[in-house]
């Protein structure tokens, strides 16, 4: 069969076809084209318009059902209300410091007290400043701790919990170094655990102690009281409640002036620092407000010395010293020592803290020593060495720092063949 040409049947059969095909115009397809668009626009529109209004009317049957409930709207709205807060506060607290933080919170509760929770019978129960407290600012939930925290600053208080009654009592807030201080806690739990803290580096597990502080200073006093019952801890801690005001250190020293008369002459010396005031008494009731009075005691007897100081904040201290004239056994009062052999330190003197030997010929000093490795063999500041029947006088004097005692010793040496 040739494929260029058609046979009979074939002729027949696309013949039949050409009633069918229908003849393509581009005119046509445009406006078909808009036909469809427009109603396709138009079951669009009918379509969107069925939504509003079945949304409608499902917001107004909504609406209806709600104002029924108020007490659960206004929870909500509570609700979304503090959880808005506590998102801003929490934004804040990364930016700025926690006191800051405290200032903001409080604003915002201060703004938003007209916004109070209402039951069922429409009673108040609850504002937004009991939702929202400082706690929260600093990521503690007071409601879950088992302490209870108090802090105040000075004479005025910054609670943190529901223990708004505890405090701290103290005898005496303005003191001196050395005073006594009794404290006492107001309002507290007598069968609880105390442990008080006194800023110093010194505590106590009394209920009522007493504490001395040492030194100056400005000092915050804390209390914790734990309740046997349920374990809970109440704690209270006041800033710069103790200021301890500096004292004088009473000091003075007692001066042996040579001399080989029956009498001793003593100069007293203050060599206190710091201070205003002063005054000596002595034993016999005499007194003195000079700074170095001079005394004459016999050789025998034990005699007192106090001293008086104040400084400018009024504070006061004492120094006591007693002088024991020849009173002891353990040194001699004559000694008598060969021409051939003189050393001269009496052994007893390691058993004293300092010391001081002199020698006098004629009244006159030829030895001193304060050292126990210096003895006196004999020698003079001039001319030989002491020679056998000669006489010298000695004077001894020792302090005893631990006791405030001086002792002063007064005898003869003889230098024999």
């Amino acid at each position: 069969m040739n494929k260029n040409k058609l046979d009979s049947f074939e002729n027949s059969i696309k013949d039949s076809y050409k009633n069918y095909e229908m003849p393509y115009s581009p005119a046509d397809w445009g406006s078909l084209s808009k036909t469809l668009f427009k109603k396709r626009l138009l079951s669009s529109a009918a379509f969107w318009g069925a939504v509003v209004v079945v949304g409608a009317g499902v917001f107004a049957g909504g609406m209806y059902f709600y104002s029924e409930q108020p007490t659960a709207l206004v929870n909500s709205n509570a609700t979304a209300n503090v959880s808005q807060l506590q998102n801003q506060t929490s934004q804040l607290q990364d930016k700025d410091t926690q006191g800051l933080n405290q200032e903001v919170a409080v604003n915002a509760i201060d703004q938003n007290r007209i916004l109070l929770i209402t039951n069922e019978e429409g009673e108040q129960t609850e504002n937004i400043s009991e939702l929202f407290k400082p706690q929260d600012v600093n990521g503690d939930n007071a409601g879950e701790s088992s302490n209870s925290d108090q802090l105040i600053s000075g004479n005025e208080s910054q609670q943190k919990n529901s223990d708004r009654n505890l405090t701290i009592i103290p005898s005496i807030k303005t003191a001196c170094a050395g005073s006594p201080v009794e404290f006492h806690a107001k309002n507290s739990n007598a069968n609880g655990s105390y442990l008080w803290n006194f800023g110093d580096g010194s505590f106590s597990n009394e209920e009522n102690p007493v504490h001395t502080f040492k030194k100056a200073g400005t000092f915050d006093i804390s209390l914790s009281i734990t309740n046997p019952n349920d374990g809970q801890i109440s704690t209270v801690a006041m800033r710069g409640l103790i200021t301890i005001l500096p004292k004088p250190n009473a000091e003075f020293v007692v001066d042996f002036e040579p001399s080989t008369s029956n009498q001793a002459q003593i100069t007293l010396k203050n060599t206190t620092t710091s201070f205003e005031t002063f005054s000596w008494q002595f034993s016999n009731g005499q007194s003195s407000s000079e700074k170095s009075p001079a005394l004459l005691y016999g050789l025998n007897g034990k005699h007192q010395i106090k001293l008086d100081v104040s400084n400018e904040h009024g504070c006061t201290d004492v120094q006591n010293a007693s002088v024991r004239m020849n009173d002891s056994n353990k040194y001699q009062s004559v000694y008598e020592l060969r021409a051939s052999k003189i050393v001269f330190l009496p052994k007893d003197l390691i058993d004293n803290n300092t010391f001081k030997l002199i020698i006098l010929q004629d009244k006159q000093p030829i030895f001193e020593t304060t050292s126990l490795s210096k003895v006196w063999n004999g020698g003079m500041k001039s001319g030989p060495k002491a020679q056998a029947g000669q006489e010298f006088t000695y004077i001894l004097t020792t302090f005893n720092s631990s006791k405030m005692e001086y002792n002063y010793f007064q005898g003869k040496i003889q230098i024999v063949p």
